[in-house]
Parts: structure tokens; C-alpha cells; sequence
């Protein structure tokens, strides 16, 4: 029973301490010791699920933690620079803690992926990939456009500005791969999930704002980044953990309906940004144009496959008409 409720004690601890840095007043020891106490807690706790649990392949659960970890030690700079040392400067020694995050995460969801696939899968990967484009696109218009045309900004802090929102996108391109192959819908892999969407929902979020009003700390982004901190340290702690790098997981990679709708909607969104963003912008066009060929290129080439499965199927079948199960002869 012990075992069992590793998970949700941590839940209810965290669970706690998100209401206690949201109620209690914004101090900078509020700030240090709860919310990256809480960054703590995750490193710990996937550091914990690993021993306790023994995942068939820990590998992606150690780069899980040492992405955690590069984020905390990140978060802890930050708020040390900010509300300590008042300093805002921008690029500032946070920032590699923060980039350093990402290909951690991205490597751990990868070898996830790759545990689980019996093979090669190039539907899946196609899949992957356009929704990425799509939504490459939307954030190359509405948050990395604008900072790459701001004079006012040095080439490092452009560069530090453009490379998270991509790092998004290569993060959710690995976790809609990871979604798409997927047959369990096992507790920890839905905290996984939850915890990817946490930190995009956040980091899309904290784009945007700083380009209208500006970021401060205790506000509801937060709220995703702590999400993102929770779920992956309560994943590690479920019993289920251990079901995520089998290759009895692997649910196939079937056209459905709803995955055509997906891919559907993210095609549609180069156009739609086009027609609503407007403002004649010579970078803009260009990138939606490339993205629109490229979403096209790929949609192509995921319908190709699909007819070639069928074909495929087919002759299979025809075979299997025409010849002896047992001989083999016509």
C-alpha cells in the first residue's frame, strides 16, 4: 500500500505548496524557498522513483532529473539576481541553465519513443513533424519575429530569445511523437504529457507577455512551469512508471480520424496566420510561405505512406488468395 501511494502523497505535498506560494505574499523568501523547493522536490522525486520503482531503461528518467535540475539551478539564479542582487540584466548567468533544460528533456522523450517503437516509424515521425511546422509558424509570427527585428536587443540576447521557442518546438515535436505511438494511457504517462504542456503552455505565455506588458514572477505563468516541475517528479513515483519503455505500449500508427483532423488544422494554420496577423513584413511572408510548402510536402508524403500501407496490404492478401498457407505454392 505504501508503494502505491508514493505518487499521490507527493501530489498532495505539492499540491500545498503551489497554494502556499499563490496565498502567501510574494517575498523574495517565499519566492526562493517554495517555488524552487518545489523544483527540489521533482529532481528528488524522479531521483526516488527510479530506485523505488526500477524502470526497465532509467536512462530517460537521469536526463529527466538532470533537466529538472538545470532548470532549478536556472530558476534559483534568477530569482538570487532579481530580488537579492536586483539586478535585471538581460542575458544573465541563468540563462545556459535554462537552454541547457530542453536537450535533456528532448533526449529523455526520445529514448522513450524509441524503447517503445519496434522499429522504424515514419508515419509517426511525419505526423510529429507537421504539427511542429504548424506550430513553428504561429510562434515565428507572434513572438520570434518581433524579437529578431528589435534593434534595441544585442545579437546574444536574440539568440538566447529565438532558441527557446524553438526548443519548444523540437519539444513538442518529440512529445507528439511519443502521444502518437503510444498505446497505454497509464498514469505516468499521462503525467508526462501534462508536464510537457505545462512547461510550453508557460513558456508561450511568458513570450508573449514580454512583449506587451512584461514578465513578473508570482504571477498564473508560473503556475505552469510548477506543473511542469510536479507531474514529471510524480510520474517517476507511480507505479506505472515502469510500463513507459516496453514495447507492448506501442498502439500502432492507423490513420484515425481524429490524427487526420489534427494534421488537417495544423496545415490550416500557415494560411490562417497569413490572413489574420497582417501588416505587410518581408520576414513574415517568407517564413509563411516556406512553412506552408513544407506542411504541404509533409501531409504528401503521410498520405503517400498510407498508400503504400494499403498497397502493401493488399498484395499481402492477394498472396495469401492465390497460394498454400502451409507450402507456399500457387
Amino acid at each position: 500500500m505504501r508503494r502505491r501511494t508514493a505518487s499521490t502523497w507527493y501530489l498532495v505535498f505539492c499540491g500545498a505548496m503551489t497554494a502556499a506560494y499563490f496565498v502567501l505574499p510574494h517575498t523574495s523568501l517565499n519566492k526562493l524557498v517554495v517555488y524552487n523547493g518545489l523544483g527540489l522536490s521533482a529532481v528528488v522525486a524522479i531521483l526516488a522513483g527510479i530506485r523505488l520503482r526500477r524502470p526497465a531503461n532509467p536512462l530517460p528518467w537521469y536526463l529527466f532529473a538532470a533537466g529538472q535540475a538545470s532548470f532549478l539551478a536556472a530558476d534559483v539564479i534568477y530569482y538570487v539576481l532579481a530580488d537579492v542582487l536586483h539586478s535585471t540584466a538581460f542575458p544573465s548567468l541563468a540563462d545556459p541553465f535554462y537552454q541547457l533544460m530542453y536537450p535533456l528533456m528532448i533526449a529523455g522523450l526520445v529514448l522513450l519513443t524509441r524503447h517503445v517503437l519496434p522499429g522504424r516509424d515514419l508515419p509517426s515521425l511525419l505526423d510529429a513533424t507537421i504539427i511542429a511546422v504548424g506550430v513553428f509558424v504561429l510562434l515565428w509570427v507572434f513572438i520570434m519575429n518581433p524579437n529578431a527585428s528589435d534593434d534595441s536587443l544585442g545579437l546574444l540576447a536574440k539568440a538566447i530569445l529565438l532558441a527557446q521557442p524553438t526548443f519548444d518546438v523540437l519539444l513538442l515535436g518529440v512529445a507528439v511523437r511519443l502521444v502518437v505511438v503510444m498505446r497505454t494511457r497509464a498514469p505516468s504517462f499521462f503525467m508526462v504529457t501534462t508536464g510537457v504542456c505545462g512547461l510550453l503552455a508557460a513558456d508561450i505565455s511568458y513570450g508573449v507577455i514580454q512583449l506587451s506588458a512584461g514578465y513578473e514572477t508570482g504571477g498564473w505563468v508560473d503556475g505552469g512551469w510548477m506543473l511542469f516541475y510536479v507531474m514529471f517528479g510524480a510520474a517517476a513515483l507511480h507505479p506505472s512508471v515502469s510500463t513507459l519503455t516496453t514495447q507492448s505500449a506501442f498502439g500502432g500508427t492507423r490513420l484515425t480520424g481524429r490524427r487526420l483532423l489534427v494534421l488537417s488544422l495544423a496545415t490550416l494554420t500557415v494560411p490562417m496566420v497569413d490572413l489574420f496577423s497582417g501588416g505587410p513584413d518581408l520576414h513574415r511572408h517568407v517564413v509563411t510561405t516556406f512553412g506552408a510548402m513544407a506542411l504541404f510536402c509533409l501531409v504528401l508524403a503521410r498520405v503517400v505512406g498510407l498508400v503504400r500501407v494499403v498497397e502493401e496490404g493488399r498484395e499481402r492478401l492477394r498472396h495469401q488468395a492465390m497460394h498454400d498457407g502451409l507450402t507456399g505454392l500457387a
